[in-house]
């Protein structure tokens, strides 16, 4: 039988990831009640949260409009429902809110059982974790709830939570906030301090055959791209990972174009647009 031969971009890749990223988050958390468990209850900053089923990528369908694919759905032993996005990049408040709302809104859809009266609808946790402490306080988490604008009183017994967590909180005491972030990001599995984060990267890269299914799962994600062309939100994809990778500053050019499928030329301006930002 013929060796399987590996693409060294994609090896590298794998080599690269870290939780944070879309391919290994999955694998993390899919099905992972103790991992999940313990992320959900690091970002909310509750210790009474007791996770019992946990679906990665699961799918919400609408069949009047846009349907959702939400990175982690969970559900708390109190029937709380709970997702989790990984949204790393911030385009402004615009496109996060409606991207919240319209998560929100798919997910009360499973909150209330059929025939049942609005009141006993299910309470609602929406999590968006970004790369930037875009509310600018340095803060771990920041909670948004309904509320009479005009008294600057929350509304009670609303079930519905936003929650942006803060990916870049880092603090002097080693608190488990800061413990749960810096591991997110975290590429080298002997570094991680948080033993069920720890246990977590270990399936995405720990060995050999877990490295083999994490490579045939970018393969997979290589394979979509080209299937579906370039498409305005596939391309738009593609320039966040090329983004990404000109941030890891291990890449060349060429590799980047080998995976992403982008053009030299394209990087190139994507580096360049980089350069600008940074020194706004």
């Amino acid at each position: 039988m013929k060796e399987k031969q590996f693409d060294p971009v994609l090896l590298k890749m794998v080599d690269e990831l870290c939780i944070a990223d879309d391919p290994a988050f999955t694998i993390v958390f899919d099905r992972n009640n103790e991992c999940t468990q313990f992320m959900i209850q690091t970002i909310l900053g509750r210790n009474d949260l007791i996770i019992e089923s946990v679906r990665a990528e699961a799918a919400l369908k609408n069949p009047y409009g846009h349907s959702v694919r939400l990175d982690i759905l969970a559900m708390d032993s109190a029937g709380s429902l709970i997702d989790i996005e990984m949204q790393r990049s911030f385009h402004g408040w615009g496109n996060l809110s409606k991207r919240m709302i319209t998560h929100s809104s798919m997910l009360g859809s499973l909150s209330l059982k059929k025939g049942k009266d609005y009141r006993y609808a299910d309470e609602l946790i929406v999590i968006f974790i970004l790369d930037e402490d875009i509310m600018k306080r340095n803060e771990p988490r920041y909670f948004f709830r309904m509320m009479d604008t005009k008294e600057h009183q929350e509304l009670k017994e609303c079930n519905l939570t936003f929650v942006l967590a803060n990916g870049s909180y880092r603090d002097t005491i080693e608190s488990v906030e800061s413990r749960f972030y810096s591991d997110l990001y975290e590429k080298r599995i002997s570094n991680i301090k948080c033993p069920e984060m720890r246990e977590g990267l270990s399936k995405v890269k720990g060995n050999k055959a877990m490295i083999e299914r994490t490579y045939g799962i970018l393969e997979k994600y290589q394979s979509k791209w080209m299937q579906e062309g370039m498409q305005q939100g596939v391309h738009t994809g593609k320039k966040d990972v090329a983004m990404n990778m000109l941030k890891n500053r291990k890449y060349s050019y060429s590799e980047i174009a080998s995976l992403t499928k982008l053009s030299i030329s394209e990087i190139s301006e994507i580096a360049s647009d980089m350069n600008k930002g940074s020194h706004r």
